[in-house]
């Protein structure tokens, strides 16, 4: 049993195992999302929330990113997940910074590991922002998919979110065009 934080065990993910296992008789490959940006299944404020019940102070759900102590119980959740692991795509979501994909790399260059952004364009390359639909979230796909260590790189798509009141058939131009902007990305990548 690994400790991730002062409050949580790392027996919770008995059951990974199961599916994996049963994916694997199947032929199905995994992709494990070992945090999210969002709040969805507790995402980076979950990690925020255990460093303040364990009596550390955390500004906002950003300290994430760069907290020394959330960024341990970060390494701690990865090692509980690989030791879990038998087959499968490893996912660092939203942003990581390179020194933790290196450090995923170190304990596990068995999977192949994927930022998991939206797509949205940065300073890299600023004039493809005017493509970004109207969100400013400090990502950078070109950048965050230039580490080394990154295997292959995806974008998601939520047009009824992102175009929220925008006819179909403008969801769908937009999203005709996210696709073809992000495979001429791919050339940067």
């Amino acid at each position: 049993m690994v400790l991730i934080s002062n409050n949580v065990c790392g027996n919770y993910l008995w059951g990974l195992d199961f599916v994996i296992s049963e994916g694997s008789k199947y032929g199905l490959r995994l992709i494990l999302s070992l945090v999210n940006n969002w709040n969805d299944f507790g995402g980076k404020k979950q990690y925020v929330k255990w460093a303040e019940e364990g009596g550390h102070y955390m500004i906002k759900e950003d300290d994430f990113f760069s907290h020394h102590v959330v960024k341990q119980y970060y390494k701690n959740h990865v090692k509980v997940k690989r030791a879990y692991m038998s087959i499968g795509l490893r996912t660092l979501r939203n942003g990581w910074e390179k020194s933790l994909h290196i450090y995923v790399k170190s304990i596990d260059g068995k999977h192949i590991l994927e930022v998991g952004l939206e797509g949205f364009d940065g300073e890299t390359m600023p004039e493809r922002k005017t493509y970004n639909p109207g969100y400013s979230i400090g990502t950078d796909f070109i950048s965050n998919n230039q580490i080394p260590e990154t295997d292959f790189a995806t974008i998601h798509l939520y047009p009824e979110i992102w175009l929220k009141g925008s006819s179909g058939e403008a969801q769908a131009t937009f999203v005709d065009k996210w696709v073809q902007i992000h495979s001429q990305d791919s050339n940067y990548v």
